[in-house]
């Protein structure tokens, strides 16, 4: 059969495999990683196996175990005691992609998984240690523990220099009476014995460990001592404080960590290397310096490799140690030096020539930063400073001054970089020097646990003449796309031939981009199809040429100045003037504008003057809205002169007139036309006509053409070519965003005429009603261009 070999697996699905129990074991069994969910083990065997498998591909974290036969295929998973399901092994080779599809869906829950096991265990500890033990030395018992349980259980057996491990750890260690630490490791190996289910330890430190050291790392530093529930409840999964903690703390996904690796060392010629150096200056649990190490020795690489990893978090500093110590196993062609440092301390002095900087730097936006850390950012970025950076702007060009020529750096940064303004010199900087090869945007905001972050992949190369021709993947919100483009873009790497790009998917894009990541220019990946269809349409008009998008109200504090349909039908009549009904996400749907709430306006005609008048004219209003929240109204950074009214009205908002209108985020649906004018944007932009397009108010007949336009097919597509999609897969309708579109100059009089008939039935609420084939058939002919 075809799939009687693991590189035929590997290529046919785009799976990573990892051999079970070591990297210098090629014969099985592997276990094949994918994302977020999919990932299993595989054995090649003809006869039957034991239930006890589960516990293998459960200490591995991952669903299933699966046995390859000649004839017939054994699939058993770990939370299934005594189910085995079988398949005709010709099937499965004939529909792979959808067996791995089924693998997909039907994954475990993570709430028994092997990790939450492990964390249980640890706040048992951390229960037996006792509140004078804090959290951070109690994880450091807890590497103990763990190198115990490798060790057949004797504290004495443990080798505190071959495990990497601190002193404290075993005296700390050593306060606990025999009883307790027994009792410590049964729970720890037993694992879920009803369900027949122990831990592998050696299992557990090989596939899951990064994990697992995440997740009890954040609750070491991050939650409190607590006791533990009774054994019959399911433990709480680790949770995140709300707090920040001001380091911009972020532990790096391992299918993240796998893929960024796997395209970085993809860089190198390793046969004419003897020795290859590996820097991470924010290192957390070591993931990125442990999956370098098991990559290289997947291939064959034969040189001396140095580790080197910084990190701000000591506890984070024991954990890599632990975890390198436990990969090389006194393997003398390995050299590890893991230091807990600040890497932005301009004291420290980063190591210099290095071959690879793999790194996921602390994503903290200017606003969440300390006075120290903006300090040192401006230092780090000179001249290149602009605007308000995030703090992973000055790791990135610290990495890229020290490569030495040929060395790369492959980062996770947040996708904001590649398009913002406050990177617009550091990105031409890096373009002049680095080649770029890989540009990602991984879509999904809930990678990274406790934040919402929209991350992307940089992986870039010194060279003396930069050939900038990357690949670009572009993901959407979906994890589930994630996983499925990384696979994509490990078989399109594989086949090592132009002919592979581009890879278009549902939920994701692979193409080449030459010039991409050369320039101060956008480096944003953008979907395929979309944004070949912008450049075909270069030369039309752009959204900015014919409309001002001008961003709505801010009022400062909503809950005293927006208040519900309800409240505001209830004020007295002559309070109810000063008031107009608001542009929220929520008040705009299917195109259609609805007064649900209303804004406190007291601008232009109904301006009041002093707080004697406001007590007067707004009574009722004033004594249940405005004057509970009077002292939190006058202490906004920037309060008017009158504490009474919003923090920004916008003068383009007194005058009342028709105008278009958009939410903040969305997409077909969210532009409605304002007919009488009387709304205020809160939440959303206005589109006010530029001369360009009239010279006159926007006409009623011509707004509606335009309403049919935005709320199209084809513009949603343009939106996707030029916009970001946010949590739940909205696009950002920021004027930086579509200002960009190509939208005609409507001035054919049948072409406004059929559009504006779609546009007054979606004013008239009858989106759903419309037929879309004539509906982008009309759209389409005023684009001219074909299906």
């Amino acid at each position: 059969m075809a799939l009687n070999d693991i590189k035929d697996w590997q290529k046919r699905l785009g799976l990573f495999p990892v051999p079970l129990r070591s990297d210098f074991d090629q014969s099985g069994p592997f276990v094949l990683l994918n994302g977020f969910k999919g990932s299993f083990c595989l054995a090649f065997e003809q006869e039957r196996t034991s239930d006890s498998v589960r516990s293998i591909a459960w200490s591995s974290n991952v669903g299933h175990y699966i046995v390859w036969g000649e004839e017939s295929v054994e699939v058993r998973r770990w939370d299934r005691p005594g189910s085995i399901e079988r398949y005709d092994s010709q099937s499965i080779d004939e529909q792979l992609e959808a067996f791995h599809e089924y693998l997909e869906r039907d994954s475990p829950t993570s709430a028994l998984s092997v990790i939450v096991h492990g964390v249980k265990v640890f706040r048992s500890l951390r229960t037996a240690l006792g509140s004078g033990i804090d959290g951070g030395d109690a994880l450091k018992v807890f590497l103990f523990l763990l190198a115990c349980a490798c060790k057949g259980g004797r504290r004495e057996s443990v080798n505190l220099k071959e495990w990497s491990l601190e002193s404290e750890a075993a005296e700390y260690a050593s306060q606990l009476n025999e009883a307790d630490w027994t009792s410590l490791l049964r729970e720890l190996t037993e694992g879920r014995p009803l369900e027949r289910l122990g831990v592998q330890v050696d299992l557990l430190l090989r596939h899951a460990s990064g994990l697992l050291f995440q997740e009890a790392h954040f609750e070491a530093l991050l939650s409190p001592a607590r006791q533990l529930n009774f054994d019959f409840s399911v433990p709480e999964p680790a949770k995140l404080s709300t707090s920040s903690t001001g380091i911009g703390l972020h532990f790096t996904p391992p299918v993240l960590a796998r893929s960024l690796v796997e395209e970085s060392l993809a860089e190198f010629d390793l046969s004419k290397m003897q020795s290859i150096s590996i820097f991470d200056p924010a290192c957390g649990s070591g993931e990125f310096l442990r999956e370098a190490l098991r990559q290289l020795r997947l291939l064959g690489y034969p040189g001396h490799i140095k580790l080197c990893g910084w990190d701000i978090s000591d506890p984070a500093c024991s954990m890599a140690r632990f975890g390198l110590a436990w990969d090389t196993d006194g393997d003398s062609s390995v050299t590890v030096e893991i230091h807990n440092r600040n890497s932005l301390n301009l004291d420290h002095p980063w190591p210099s020539r290095l071959d690879l900087v793999l790194m996921n730097p602390p994503f903290v936006s200017w606003e969440g930063m300390t006075e120290d850390q903006r300090s040192s950012i401006k230092h780090i970025l000179g001249k290149g400073l602009q605007k308000r950076p995030d703090l992973s702007a000055a790791f990135l060009l610290k990495a890229s001054e020290s490569l030495r020529q040929g060395g790369v750096v492959g980062t996770i940064l947040p996708a904001s970089f590649f398009g913002a303004a406050s990177t617009h010199k550091l990105r031409a900087e890096l373009g002049s020097r680095l080649s770029a090869k890989l540009i990602a945007r991984l879509g999904s905001h809930g990678l990274f646990q406790g934040a919402l972050v929209d991350a992307g992949f940089y992986i870039a190369r010194w060279e003396d003449q930069p050939s900038h021709s990357p690949v670009v993947l572009w993901s959407d919100y979906k994890a589930s796309s994630i996983s499925a483009a990384l696979r994509s873009l490990r078989k399109a790497r594989q086949a090592a031939v132009p002919s592979a790009y581009p890879v278009v998917a549902n939920g994701f894009s692979i193409y080449t981009h030459p010039g991409l990541g050369s320039d101060s220019q956008s480096w944003a990946p953008r979907p395929y199809g979309p944004l070949k269809l912008l450049r075909s349409l270069s030369h039309l008009p752009r959204v900015r040429d014919l409309f001002d998008v001008q961003q709505g109200a801010r009022t400062g504090l909503n809950k005293a100045f927006v208040i519900s349909n309800y409240d505001w039908s209830n004020l007295p009549a002559e309070e109810r003037e000063f008031f107009r009904p608001a542009v929220l996400n929520q008040s705009l749907r299917d195109g259609l504008l609805k007064a649900e709430v209303y804004v406190f306006f007291p601008h232009g005609q109904y301006e009041i003057p002093d707080e004697v008048t406001l007590r007067r004219v707004i009574k009722a209003y004033a004594k249940r809205f405005l004057l509970p929240y009077k002292d939190e109204l006058k202490s906004r950074a920037s309060v008017p002169g009158r504490w009474w009214e919003l923090t920004r009205h916008r003068k383009w908002q007194v005058e009342i007139k028709p105008k278009i209108v958009s939410s903040y985020f969305g997409d077909r649906g969210s532009f409605a036309w304002d007919s009488s004018g009387e709304y205020v944007v809160v939440q959303g932009f206005g589109w006010l006509p530029r001369r360009a397009l009239t010279s006159r108010t926007l006409s009623r007949r011509l707004a509606l053409a335009y309403l049919a336009m935005l709320n199209s097919k084809l513009f949603s597509m343009l939106l996707a070519a030029t916009s970001n999609n946010v949590a739940g897969g909205q696009w950002d309708l920021s004027p930086r965003f579509v200002g960009d579109i190509p939208l005609p100059r409507l001035q054919d009089a049948q072409l406004i005429e059929d559009l504006s008939r779609i546009g007054a039935k979606i004013h008239g609420g009858l989106f759903a009603e419309l037929s879309e084939d004539a509906w982008d058939e009309v759209v389409r002919g005023a684009y001219s261009i074909s299906e």
